[in-house]
């Protein structure tokens, strides 16, 4: 457990009354745990305090030695450094065009020639897939199947959502994430499996300490939410960033980017440790209610874009992977709940620098294809082609449920003007 020197008023120090408030906190009573029991209709959550610590204490417990892990090669790299910390091998997969994810078929073949062991299914950018068949396909071959949805966070309304078909489920709290406990991640599986009693157990060992790690991330937060603040973004952190990236100049542009210098980060067995309190009593705050909410902001901004948007998506002047013909937000709804709508574009670069000169906050996906990094290379049998095209062509628009409306039509009107003047094309 924590242990702290508590410095409070005289009438409040008993150590008694401290240790019952700091130590009782049940996140199992939280609206989070409900919500997620509902929606994957598993029975057991367990909190981590990153959702990569949850994975690398599953793949430890319920995996031998040298198993094989079949994942995206479009994910965070140290999703990868936790497979190899676990001492597992990675198998890496092209993804699908029209959702982000693994590619399916490639699974399949995987699966029912034995190669895995286990798969990862990345839920990216929100979006999800029915995973129906394919889960039935593993549970025929004794593979296990995890869902990654740190990214897709769906209401209950959706009905099957994206944690149902799989035999664990990983949902994160991070601090960009549909739930913000800072850092943090949430492991859903049944208590009736086989492996579950033995990850249980274990999980009631792991210390909740206040690690090193989340404190760095504590104070970035607060200094992220300081740089990005009404009354410093827009005359200093932006007009910086704004100068890097017009200027080419690397030691600026670098630090925009989450994913800078992929490297092989090994974690040891301290580094399995429950989510703190101070991260249990921010998921204590979150309300079922709150998360409705933020889902149904989202739709309408998401509408707001197809509407304006309409006339460059149907000459493909620009795509948004699994939206079909007639665009409509009664399709995009159905494929993706996150916080950036992913759209696809020839002109990138020039793209960018045209938003960006404009005043519009905008970035490329930091993602990338991880079959091109040296680092992984004894892993990678092929380079995921896919994974390349689409790296190379993404950008994100923002899609976050407070975000202005005002901002949301500056967007669309600087991306029409953009695509109308540059490709010749009648409004």
């Amino acid at each position: 457990m924590s242990k702290f020197k508590f410095n409070i008023s005289p009438r409040f120090r008993s150590r008694r009354f401290i240790n019952k408030f700091y130590f009782s906190i049940d996140i199992r009573k939280s609206e989070v745990f409900e919500l997620l029991n509902k929606i994957t209709q598993k029975d057991t959550i367990l909190d981590y305090i990153q959702l990569r610590i949850g994975l690398l204490h599953f793949l430890n417990e319920v995996l031998p030695i040298n198993s094989f892990v079949a994942t995206t090669s479009y994910t965070i790299f140290d999703l990868i450094n936790v497979i190899i910390s676990s001492g597992k091998n990675p198998i890496f997969v092209d993804i699908d065009k029209n959702n982000l994810g693994p590619d399916l078929t490639e699974l399949k073949q995987l699966v029912i020639s034995k190669k895995v062991n286990c798969v990862i299914y990345t839920y990216l950018h929100g979006y999800k897939t029915d995973l129906s068949e394919f889960a039935n396909i593993c549970k025929e071959h004794n593979c296990i199947l995890i869902e990654d949805c740190a990214q897709s966070l769906w209401s209950l309304e959706n009905k099957i959502c994206p944690g149902f078909y799989g035999d664990a489920a990983l949902f994160s709290t991070g601090l960009f994430k549909n739930i913000n406990t800072i850092s943090g991640g949430l492991l859903c599986i049944n208590s009736k499996e086989y492996f579950s009693k033995k990850i249980i157990d274990s999980h009631k060992k792991l210390k909740n300490n206040l690690s090193k790690e989340f404190i760095n991330r504590f104070f970035y937060a607060l200094f992220f939410k300081f740089i990005t603040s009404k009354l410093v973004f827009p005359f200093i952190t932006f007009p910086i960033l704004k100068f890097g990236f017009i200027n080419d100049l690397e030691f600026i542009n670098k630090r925009a980017r989450e994913e800078n210098n992929p490297k092989i980060i090994y974690r040891d067995q301290k580094s399995l440790l429950r989510m703190n309190n101070i991260q249990k009593l921010l998921l204590m705050m979150k309300t079922k209610k709150s998360i409705s909410q933020d889902f149904q902001k989202k739709k309408f901004i998401a509408e707001l874009y197809l509407k304006d948007l309409k006339l460059i998506l149907e000459k493909k002047l620009i795509i948004i992977p699994g939206l079909n013909f007639d665009y409509r937000i009664s399709n995009l709804i159905q494929i993706s709940s996150n916080n950036q709508i992913p759209i696809l574009c020839n002109n990138r670069q020039d793209l960018l620098k045209f938003l960006i000169k404009n005043n519009i906050d905008i970035a490329a996906q930091h993602i990338r294809n991880l079959t091109n990094c040296d680092i992984y290379k004894k892993y990678v049998n092929q380079v995921a082609k896919n994974s390349d095209e689409i790296s190379k062509k993404i950008i994100l628009l923002p899609c976050y449920p407070d975000y202005p409306r005002g901002e949301i039509k500056k967007i669309t009107n600087l991306l029409n003007q953009f695509y109308f003047n540059n490709f010749n094309c009648e409004v």
